[in-house]
């Protein structure tokens, strides 16, 4: 995230909710989505 992103970063969150919904198939994740400075960070790992 740069700038104002941070100031909407719950869209991010719903991103990646998403995106773990759309992989549960795929694989399983490892590390839940947070924050690391203005990164978001999630683990996926293959099933």
């Amino acid at each position: 995230f740069k700038g104002r992103e941070l100031q909407h970063s719950h869209l991010g969150n719903e991103l990646m909710t998403k995106i773990k919904e759309d992989m549960k198939d795929i694989g399983k994740v490892e590390l839940h989505p947070k924050f690391d400075g203005k990164q978001m960070i999630m683990v996926i790992q293959p099933i």
